[in-house]
């Protein structure tokens, strides 16, 4: 990985060769700011969020950390987006639709791989796929 930009990634070790490095970048599922304010100031929020609301919240966050690295780099890097805090995104029925509706969008962006990390394992999918 480029040294510029480690200080933006994770960097952990590959499953079966430990003496490679692969890059993580985690970002937050939603970027909406407006979310993020409510949430600081009254400790929970409740929204209601359609499918399309959702689908368009990951691909802002998608497109948002894809600007900031060139191709070559996210080529090897696997992208992780947050959903601990809005775990509605990474239920079963929201992810068929993610890969359904953004699977070839999200292919594009060219990371080595995209995440929607929930609030525990089973709520972990690849969406690239």
């Amino acid at each position: 990985m480029a040294s510029a930009y480690e200080g933006n990634s994770s960097l952990s070790p590959h499953h079966t060769d430990p003496t490679r490095q692969i890059g993580v970048q985690v970002v937050r599922a939603s970027v909406s700011q407006s979310i993020w304010r409510t949430l600081s100031q009254n400790q929970f929020v409740s929204e209601r969020s359609d499918i399309q609301d959702i689908l368009s919240a990951l691909c802002d966050a998608i497109q948002m950390k894809s600007a900031h690295y060139p191709a070559d780099v996210k080529a090897g890097m696997i992208l992780a987006l947050d959903a601990t805090r809005v775990p509605h995104f990474a239920l079963n029925d929201v992810v068929e639709q993610v890969r359904a509706r953004l699977g070839s969008c999200i292919e594009d962006y060219g990371f080595r791989s995209v995440w929607l990390v929930g609030p525990d394992p089973r709520s972990t999918w690849r969406l690239d796929i």
